[in-house]
């Protein structure tokens, strides 16, 4: 039974019911925020439409070495709707792996901490790396 892309199952729950909570974010314990269906739709076709801005393509890989955190997963949906490969990095990873794992991915942007992107810019200045700040609160990308 083909379910659909999740890109497309969040779209069509969106537009079903828009103001039912897709997901809540916790830190510390402690609900931070939470984003309705149609905040996240929202959210991941503004994000889709900076990536596309940016020049990733269907195929083109997007890394993200960063956090847990909504961004996180507003990202990774931006790329799904476009067809772009995520590529999750633990952001744990010491720079040799961080070497090996970007060069064998070759990523079109990568998405990192600001202690990831320093490490990351340092190994490669091909990709476009977007620092994000994953210890504020979620703000609409």
């Amino acid at each position: 039974m083909n379910q659909g892309s999740m890109s497309a199952r969040i779209s069509a729950t969106a537009a079903k019911l828009p103001n039912t909570t897709a997901l809540s974010f916790f830190r510390s314990g402690l609900e931070e925020t939470t984003l309705t269906y149609a905040e996240l739709e929202q959210d991941a076709i503004r994000m889709a439409n900076t990536l596309l801005g940016w020049g990733v393509r269907t195929g083109d890989r997007v890394a993200f070495c960063l956090e847990k955190s909504l961004f996180f997963v507003v990202a990774h949906l931006a790329s799904l709707k476009i067809g772009a490969i995520s590529v999750p990095l633990n952001p744990g990873f010491k720079k040799e792996e961080l070497t090996y794992l970007l060069g064998d991915a070759e990523p079109k942007v990568v998405f990192a901490g600001e202690a990831q992107g320093a490490i990351i810019g340092e190994i490669d200045g091909r990709p476009r790396v977007s620092v994000i700040e994953t210890q504020r609160p979620h703000q609409n990308t």
